[in-house]
């Protein structure tokens, strides 16, 4: 079981009237005082043990036109970026998403793995769009993924190069973002569990790319025409699907 504590001992909040909220944090081995944006974890300060809070706090209210302008790009950002709360409908391929709450006096922010169901426990009086809620559940959500996908997707290359008659070598499956698959001269298959968010037939189509690239390696002619031979000449359709997908989900 993953668990995050919502607070550190060694932070504090800061509001201000241009900023809005900016969170600062003491970390070892930091040099020097530096700021950082990211999608729905707002302001984060980050600064070494020997430097006072007020000295951190003039630095940052020296870049208020920065901060404020990086503000406005991340706001953009977040509008299109997943968020999960108690309302999302999310679901992987054997688990849904639910949220539940326990009493406020433990702060910490939890998740388990279940046979059918991703269980995100939350303290009450947190809000689950709270950056901690949120790295958690994405780093459940991937966690379910990585373990369907290594149980479902080398059992499929075995199955569509049995019937469609491919030979390959071995058949990994990996947390890749840079593709969907890829195929060795080896005729060894690497698979993104990322595959996972995609539906089978998407899934079925991506392996028999790679499969035909056992018999294929380029992209030439002759490996669409392989291909249209085992989607029922929908390859180039297919692949204009896949175009609407991203590995990188989150």
């Amino acid at each position: 079981m993953d668990k995050f504590k919502i607070m550190e001992s060694r932070s504090k909040t800061v509001v201000y009237p241009a900023i809005g909220e900016v969170f600062y944090v003491r970390k070892k081995g930091v040099r020097r005082v530096s700021i950082v944006l990211k999608p729905f974890k707002g302001v984060v300060v980050t600064m070494p043990f020997n430097i006072k809070l007020d000295d951190a706090e003039r630095f940052v209210l020296q870049k208020t036109e920065w901060i404020e302008m990086a503000k406005a790009k991340m706001a953009n950002l977040e509008t299109r970026k997943t968020v999960f709360n108690e309302s999302t409908s999310f679901r992987t391929k054997k688990r849904i998403l639910t949220f539940a709450r326990h009493s406020s006096e433990n702060s910490v922010v939890s998740c388990r793995i279940l046979q059918n169901e991703i269980r995100i426990s939350v303290p009450e009086g947190v809000e689950t769009e709270h950056a901690t809620v949120q790295e958690l559940t994405v780093k459940a959500i991937e966690r379910a993924w990585t373990m369907e996908a290594k149980e479902l997707l080398p059992l499929r290359v075995f199955q569509l190069a049995s019937e469609c008659g491919f030979r390959f070598g071995n058949v990994a499956v990996k947390k890749i973002k840079s593709r969907w698959g890829s195929c060795s001269y080896q005729n060894n298959i690497n698979l993104s569990v990322y595959l996972m968010q995609l539906p089978d037939y998407l899934i079925d189509y991506v392996i028999l790319h790679e499969l035909c690239h056992t018999v294929e390696k380029n992209h030439g002619p002759k490996f669409w025409a392989l291909l249209d031979k085992h989607t029922s000449a929908k390859a180039k359709l297919l692949a204009k699907e896949m175009k609407k997908y991203s590995t990188r989900y989150f």
